[in-house]
């Protein structure tokens, strides 16, 4: 068994349809979902790594500030095939151990349990994960504030080799 490493680019690297994104509003939301596909198929004969970010920027004018929450639509897949999820919760992130599909934040406002760039799974529909926010009064003018967001997927040697894709939404909230 060897090991590879590959990387998932973000949708202003690429060409094609190796990553989409859209944007749609919502009720005190704006929300915008990412998917996120190798342009390669995974290789059965090694362990696979592969990386990616995102920076994701939420503005607000909201008087007591923001939340910005992240969740998976469903896990890592494709045909009929899925990648773990990693083992660690938002609300107990850990240093990278294992394999499963993760990610880490940071930023000045990210959510502090990622820090010194530990990893969890990504929240669901019904439970996301906060992944930045700021509190407190905005008073002058609206916040503009970046986290980062680190993808990771390490795939087992016996996993099937296909292409997969994962859909992740993001969601702030202005808090007043």
């Amino acid at each position: 068994s060897g090991q590879s490493t590959g990387s998932w680019l973000p949708k202003q690297a690429l060409h094609d349809h190796d990553c989409v994104s859209h944007r749609r509003k919502a009720a005190a939301s704006d929300i915008v979902t990412t998917t996120l596909r190798y342009p390669h198929d995974l290789a059965k004969s090694h362990v696979f790594t592969a990386t990616a970010s995102a920076d994701v920027t939420t503005s607000t004018n909201g008087y007591s500030g923001y939340v910005t929450k992240v969740y998976e639509t469903a896990p890592l897949g494709s045909g009929g095939q899925s990648i773990a999820d990693y083992a660690a919760p938002a609300s107990a992130p850990t240093s990278w151990s294992g394999t499963g599909f993760g990610y880490t934040v940071t930023g000045t406002y990210a959510a502090s349990g990622f820090a010194g760039g530990k990893y969890a799974h990504f929240g669901t529909v019904g439970s996301p994960d906060t992944i930045a926010s700021h509190s407190g009064p905005v008073s002058a003018s609206p916040l503009s504030e970046m986290v980062t967001v680190a993808f990771k997927v390490v795939v087992p040697s016996n996993q099937v080799a296909h292409q997969y894709t994962a859909t992740i939404v993001f969601s702030a909230t202005a808090i007043y």
